[in-house]
């Protein structure tokens, strides 16, 4: 995997365009994003996996509700949009 720009849009979702070697099957793509996705995620995240002509883009939502160790709620948004390499 390449990693080829990463951006933080209007809305503060932090997007990353990540370019995926042309024979990688979508099993391991679906790997790789966990992995990345894993490396961020928080105790409670939602993840939306998106196909279209263009690749295939992961949209997460991560975050901590109030707990009692003092953490406030927050979230965070990412985006990782992969393509393939030629």
């Amino acid at each position: 995997l390449g990693w080829v720009s990463d951006e933080v849009l209007a809305d503060g979702t932090f997007e990353v365009g990540l370019v995926a070697p042309p024979d990688l099957n979508r099993r391991l793509l679906r790997v790789a994003a966990w992995r990345l996705i894993g490396a961020v995620a928080e105790s409670a995240t939602n993840v939306r996996e998106v196909s279209d002509q263009a690749g295939v883009t992961f949209e997460v939502v991560t975050g901590t509700p109030g707990d009692p160790d003092g953490f406030a709620t927050h979230g965070h948004t990412l985006r990782l949009r992969f393509t393939y390499g030629r």
